[in-house]
């Protein structure tokens, strides 16, 4: 039997299997089309999913009611014309904008629920609305304005396929969802039949590649991948279930271009991402970046020496002790002070302490640090002194445990290498440091794999920074908290006024900013924030206001 964390797996795997066949669908009805009317494909796409889940879903006929019948028929009927519509559209224009305004149904649902329920949208709909039909607008216009028949069509498919959903939502609660779906497949397919015999002429050289394709659609792409929806949502959480679903029309853009070869333009590419940026909001409501604010961090865990004590940022660096020097840290020790310091690696696998990917500014050299050997690296001296680019373990011999250390980890691709060989020098040493990093992927690795450590997570809000949209808002609300299970955040002292911030220390997550470097940035952390990574003579105020309290 399979366990809670396995039944996860299989069904976030079948959720994806089910969208790539669903994407796969487009191109391979596209070619259908060629030599098989609309309505024929259509009925026996539905024929077939019917008997196969018929086959397998048997027993539950037994459930059959007047009432079930009767919604069955209805929700079928709808079904049935928007695929026919759908279709319609698919033979004038691409899969890939068949795909993409098809999806357009997950923000009209919202809209259309609002009418039979007086649920009111709110407002994450009304924007997935406004990007949707701002993409439609993207993909679909034409030079005059004017809007391709195709396109039109398949626009319309999506508002046939929101009264699909919504007809589902208020006919299937207390029904046998299998017999549901089993009524849909068989009424759909006898509206398709009924449309083919009225309007279409029996094809008379169906080839077998056409035969093929219907038998696929009909096995795979409707009863397949609707069991295998059925399963995935049943073991996934709504949120993540709606994600993976709506890549259903990413996967049919990428079949289309790699199979029927259609060519996208950068305003088309520009209106696919609208849509789908629409489908994420109106789906998850953002929810994927909210997760953080469940978690409680755990209070049994002692980083008072990280609240308690003074942090200097680099060490105490002046013109004779540059910043992450052995003389700088030397003098902070000699303070009292706990220290932050910058580490990555070198091309051959060393960790140094030093903050800058190059080494233009600390040492006049246009050199990358990750291209550079540690003999390399000790070959340059820092800022016209004799201080050389420290490796961390020459830090720890130094400080060896006088003072806390407090380490960012400066990575962007490799952060397992550097995870792992700061766990090797790490190993043995009995002093107190904590580790922490704006790498994600990084935190989610000491997470994982030394959880024994004090860590935290490195941000800030990085709208104010311009990088807007919501890769920053993905960013500025940190995902993955409890994957990683930080100790603190460590914040801009400059947006300590955040949403997130607020909720944090609400929930008890101790609060650490960077970086105070003036009186009246001192004066706003220290209401705010539990401590603050000084620089310069600033520390010296900061160590007197701690030592008052």
């Amino acid at each position: 039997m399979l366990n809670a964390k396995q039944n996860g797996m299989m069904a976030k795997g079948a959720l994806f299997a089910a969208t790539i066949i669903w994407g796969s669908s487009f191109f391979i009805l596209k070619n259908a089309l060629g030599d098989t009317p609309i309505s024929f494909i259509l009925a026996l796409r539905f024929f077939i999913a019917f008997i196969l889940l018929s086959i397998v879903f048997f027993q539950s006929y037994k459930h059959m009611t007047v009432s079930l019948f009767y919604k069955g028929v209805i929700t079928g009927v709808i079904l049935a014309l928007a695929y026919i519509v759908q279709t319609l559209g698919l033979n004038l224009t691409t899969p890939g904008k068949n795909a993409f305004i098809t999806a357009s149904y997950c923000v009209m649902v919202p809209f259309m629920f609002w009418i039979v329920s007086k649920v009111k949208p709110n407002k994450f709909n009304v924007i997935a609305a406004v990007f949707c039909f701002a993409g439609i607008g993207l993909v679909s216009l034409k030079g005059d304005l004017s809007f391709g028949k195709g396109d039109a069509l398949t626009l319309a498919s999506g508002f046939l396929f929101a009264m699909y959903i919504v007809a589902v939502a208020r006919y299937g609660r207390g029904n046998s969802i299998a017999l549901f779906t089993i009524l849909q497949f068989l009424t759909a397919g006898i509206v398709c039949a009924i449309s083919f015999f009225i309007f279409e002429k029996f094809p008379s050289n169906m080839s077998a590649k056409s035969l093929i394709s219907v038998v696929y659609l009909g096995i795979f792409a409707t009863g397949g991948a609707l069991l295998m929806q059925n399963y995935g949502q049943k073991y996934t959480n709504p949120s993540s279930a709606s994600i993976i679903l709506s890549f259903e029309a990413v996967f049919g853009i990428t079949f289309s271009i790699i199979f029927y070869g259609e060519r996208i333009v950068p305003q088309t590419t520009m209106g696919f991402i609208l849509i789908f940026v629409a489908v994420i909001i109106s789906e998850t409501k953002l929810s994927f970046l909210l997760r953080h604010h469940t978690y409680i961090p755990d209070k049994t865990r002692n980083i008072d020496w990280l609240i308690d004590n003074p942090m200097t940022h680099r060490g105490v660096f002046d013109a004779e002790a540059p910043e992450n020097s052995l003389k700088a840290f030397e003098k902070a020790v000699e303070k009292g002070y706990n220290i932050e310091l910058d580490v990555q690696l070198t091309a051959d696998g060393e960790i140094v302490v030093f903050h800058d990917t190059g080494l233009k500014r600390m040492c006049g050299k246009r050199r990358k640090i990750s291209s550079l050997s540690i003999d390399n690296i000790k070959t340059y001296n820092l800022k016209n002194t004799a201080e050389k680019i420290p490796t961390l373990k020459e830090v720890l011999e130094l400080v060896n445990g006088r003072v806390g250390l407090v380490i960012e980890l400066k990575t962007i691709i490799k952060h397992k290498a550097l995870c792992e060989k700061l766990a090797e020098v790490m190993q043995g040493y009995e002093g107190k440091f904590s580790v922490h990093s704006f790498s994600i992927h990084a935190m989610r690795w000491v997470g994982r794999n030394r959880p024994e450590w004090i860590h935290g997570i490195v941000s800030m809000n990085f709208g104010k920074i311009g990088l807007v949209g919501l890769f920053g808002m993905w960013l500025t609300n940190i995902p993955f908290f409890d994957q990683i299970k930080p100790d603190y955040i460590f914040y801009h002292c400059g947006h300590l006024d955040s949403t997130l911030i607020r909720q944090s220390k609400l929930r008890g997550m101790k609060v650490l900013c960077w970086t105070v470097k003036t009186g009246e940035q001192l004066a706003v952390a220290s209401v705010i924030a539990d401590n603050y990574l000084c620089e310069g003579s600033i520390i010296e105020y900061a160590d007197k206001r701690k030592k008052s309290l």
